[in-house]
């Protein structure tokens, strides 16, 4: 009798545990639709003494990612602590803003963020209707992955594709549908290396656009 009731414990015990840790643990889901517009970072070829610069000017028609954040440790019972990524897959046009010329492009970020959480959806016992996070971290940016030419160039995908990282900010508010699902507006702006100097065709210098990033997104909660 002694065993079983050490079985039984055991077993609750590990199901206690379970349900505290997967407390700690958030996913969500987003899409943003024309509001996410990058400035890619700068890919030069020498000609001959000048430079060719493929620098293009990303706006995604769509969006689509996914948010998995995980609470450091909570506040009270209305605020956390947290961590999170937030990988992207964008589709747009990329419009060169100096050479390169105009594909239809998809590519992909993802950001880590540290955040603080207040409100609603900050931790799986907070009570209120509304929310804030705001959170600060790095951006890694790879465009573009797959892309389909719409002007005559002379590159291939890979020539002008562009990977580089930036620091991010992001601000979110949170709330509660009419089917009292929660949600949030996330606002992300992220700003890179300034731009370098570069001699074009003719002599003169310019210096190439700061890279950046913009996107107002909608999420909805999963496991909230």
């Amino acid at each position: 009798m002694r065993r079983y009731l050490l079985v039984i414990l055991f077993f609750f015990s590990l199901e206690n545990l379970n349900a505290q840790i997967s407390h700690l643990f958030f996913v969500s889901g987003g899409v943003s639709i024309a509001t996410d517009v990058i400035i890619t970072d700068s890919k030069f070829q020498d000609m001959n003494g000048y430079s060719l610069n493929y620098q293009h000017l990303q706006w995604n028609y769509t969006t689509l990612m996914l948010d998995g954040r995980m609470n450091l440790f909570t506040i009270g019972n209305s605020s956390s602590v947290s961590i999170s990524t937030i990988p992207s897959v964008g589709f747009g046009m990329a419009y060169e803003i100096y050479d390169g010329g105009t594909w239809y492009s998809l590519g992909a970020g993802v950001p880590a963020f540290l955040e603080y959480n207040f409100g609603n959806a900050s931790q799986y016992n907070a009570l209120q209707n509304f929310g804030f996070v705001v959170g600060l971290g790095y951006e890694y940016h790879i465009y573009p992955l797959i892309a389909y030419p719409v002007s005559e160039t002379h590159l291939n995908v890979s020539e002008f594709r562009k990977i580089w990282s930036q620091p991010v900010f992001e601000l979110g508010l949170r709330y509660y549908n009419k089917k009292n699902r929660a949600k949030e507006v996330n606002f992300k702006l992220g700003y890179g290396d300034k731009g370098k100097d570069f001699i074009i065709f003719g002599g003169n210098t310019e210096n190439a656009k700061q890279t950046m990033s913009f996107r107002v997104a909608f999420v909805r909660f999963f496991n909230y």
